[in-house]
This record gives structure tokens, C-alpha cells and sequence, in this order.
């Protein structure tokens, strides 16, 4: 690969060194375990709520950046399992697990096809050099070979992986079903956090996820939300002009039982939480 450049920071006490394509969005130097000196909002925020969940799904990893921050944070026995359709991601994201010997606890997966249609995760090819992650009831993935995955049965991660207490997604691009399939009843996360244009995000809660909230009422399974925006954290509605106008946003959405992880992070906002410089 080219045009590489390395970034390295603390995770805890955990140092970790990562090294992205040169598109200078990466943290720089600098701890992000600590508020007050942490380089990157949702980095930070990952972090806290990697913390609380042993078993973690990632739908788009950016070259495993943030895969391997919620690696490194998760507890002991803890995994993350990553899903991506570009192979350079993938390559990137897993190299950069196993440089920071995290191999044992996250892998990220190749998901062939498109996305943009609804119809995609049509399947995943597993590495065969997969440093020993382990499914489900201690299935190891040098066994499993080509999982097929489609996206009416998205549970079907759950079978080898789950359940997820956790799902991160990047979804510019993804249909709304996706995300059905990611909050339903077979892998209920307590915590989503969903990257996206906040006019998606508004359209997803007043349109296209009404179909969720006949069936899965999504404000009575999740009790809290914050909107992360420009580094910023928000807590107004999510159809503030002051947050539809931003480029995009984070949604994370918390279950009840996670309220004092929620009070935490909606604290660092009225002390004006950014990315830092």
C-alpha cells in the first residue's frame, strides 16, 4: 500500500500504532482515553462504550481504526467482528489488529456484493489466515470457511458471532432494512451508533424505521440517545436545523439499563467535548 501514514496514541495503558491511507482525518498523537487530552470524539466515545460490551459488530471500518480502539477496549474474552466490502479495508483494518496484537480479539470479514440495493451481504469470505478468533460455542473461523450471509438474515452473523451487545454502523448507502435487521429481535444491541447525514438519520425516525416502530418500538428499547456532530455532542431533537445542516453525524442510541454511561457522555458535552487539535 501507499501513500500510508501512522498515528499512534494510548488506549488505557494500552499503546497502539495504526496506519491509514494519508487522508488526514486520523487522530494524531495523543491519549484518547482521557477526556481532557483525547484527540477524537467518537473515538473516545467508542472507547466508553466498547467498555461495557463484550461482543461487538462493525458494519463499514474505515481500515480499522476504530476497530482496533474498540478492540483494545473491550473487556477480557471480549471480540469485534467487522464486515466490510472493500478488500483494501478489510486488508488494512486486519493488519492493523494484528500490529497491535489484537488478532485474538477482533477480525474484520469481506462482504461481497453491493449494498445499495437492500439486497447485499451476500456472503463473506473468511481469511484463512484468521488469527484464531473464535465463533460461537469456540468455533474457530479456520473452520468455517465461506459463511453466506444475505441481507434478509443478517442473523446469520449472530449464529457464528452473537449475540452482539454492540453495532457500530456507517450506513451512507445502506437501505433502511439493514438496520432493522441490526435492532431486531435477534440481536437487540444495548448500544447502536449509526454514522450517517443527519436528514437520513430524521428520515429513518419520522419515515422509513416506522415500519420498526410497529413492531420494535425503538424509543421504548432504547432509552437514550446522543447525536455526535463535528466533534460536538448534542442532545436537542434530531430535527434541529442547527444539527440537519451538518455534513454527518453520529447517532448513538443507549438501552435503559446503560443510563449512567449516557449521563456520563451527556456531562463531557456541557463541558464542550471536541476533536481536539
Amino acid at each position: 500500500m501507499s501513500d500510508l501514514q501512522s498515528f499512534s496514541f494510548n488506549v488505557g495503558d494500552i499503546p497502539l500504532s495504526i496506519t491509514l491511507p494519508a487522508f488526514g482525518s486520523a487522530p494524531r498523537t495523543g491519549d484518547i482515553s482521557l477526556p481532557i487530552t483525547y484527540v477524537n470524539a467518537e473515538a473516545y466515545v467508542l472507547h466508553r462504550c466498547a467498555q461495557v460490551s463484550s461482543n461487538i459488530l462493525e458494519i463499514g471500518t474505515q481500515w480499522g481504526l476504530f476497530t482496533a480502539i474498540m478492540a483494545a477496549s473491550c473487556p477480557e474474552g471480549g471480540k469485534i467482528v467487522g464486515m466490510d466490502l472493500l478488500p483494501l479495508n478489510v486488508q488494512t483494518s486486519n493488519e492493523n489488529l494484528r500490529a497491535n496484537n489484537l488478532g485474538h480479539r477482533g477480525i474484520v470479514l469481506h462482504t461481497a456484493g453491493s449494498t445499495i440495493d437492500g439486497s447485499a451481504l451476500a456472503k463473506i469470505d473468511l481469511h484463512p489466515e484468521s488469527p484464531g478468533l473464535l465463533g460461537r460455542d469456540g468455533v474457530s473461523l479456520h473452520n468455517i470457511g465461506t459463511l453466506d450471509v444475505t441481507q434478509a438474515s443478517i442473523g446469520r452473523l449472530r449464529e457464528f458471532f452473537g449475540p452482539f451487545d454492540m453495532i457500530k454502523m456507517d450506513i451512507e448507502g445502506f437501505e433502511a432494512a439493514l438496520i432493522k435487521e441490526s435492532i431486531n429481535e435477534l440481536l437487540q444491541p444495548k448500544i447502536l451508533e449509526i454514522e450517517v447525514h443527519p436528514n437520513y438519520i430524521w428520515s429513518l425516525f419520522k419515515e422509513d424505521i416506522s415500519f420498526i416502530k410497529n413492531s420494535f418500538p425503538i424509543s421504548e428499547y432504547f432509552g437514550f440517545y446522543l447525536i455526535l456532530h463535528n466533534g460536538l455532542f448534542s442532545v436537542r431533537d434530531i430535527a434541529d436545523p442547527e444539527v440537519q445542516n451538518v455534513p454527518t453525524a453520529n447517532l448513538f442510541l443507549f438501552k435503559k439499563e446503560l443510563k449512567e454511561l449516557y449521563e456520563e457522555l451527556r456531562a463531557l458535552s456541557s463541558q464542550g467535548l471536541s476533536s481536539g487539535t
